[in-house]
């Protein structure tokens, strides 16, 4: 997350003392919670748009839902260990430079 776009005084005054929503929605096959609640955007480019709780183990896994959710069909994702890139734009560099060849044929730039 990017601080200039969460870090605002009614982000933090969000509740963050509920269930998780992976805990809710998948019970014990999503595995116990573990660490404090965190909230998630459901959609990340528009910072006054819904949020829900998740704790700090089930996040990453919303992400990657996300994330498959929205790529586009044949779309190849970062084969880099989770970490490498410090933040999402070189995330997404990576992932441009991996589908050049299916950006081009989608007629997008690069």
């Amino acid at each position: 997350m990017e601080k200039t776009v969460y870090d605002n005084r009614r982000w933090r005054e969000l509740p963050r003392d509920g269930e998780c929503v992976v805990s809710f929605l998948f019970g014990e096959a999503a595995g116990p919670c573990r660490g404090h609640m965190s909230r998630h955007h459901v959609n990340p480019d528009d910072p006054r748009s819904r949020s829900f709780q998740v704790c700090v183990r089930h996040h990453n896994r919303v992400q990657a839902i996300v994330r498959r959710l929205l790529d586009p069909p044949g779309w190849k994702r970062c084969p880099h260990k989770w970490g490498t890139h410090r933040y999402r734009s070189g995330l997404e560099a990576c992932e441009r430079e991996l589908n050049r060849e299916l950006l081009e044929e989608l007629g997008v730039a690069a």
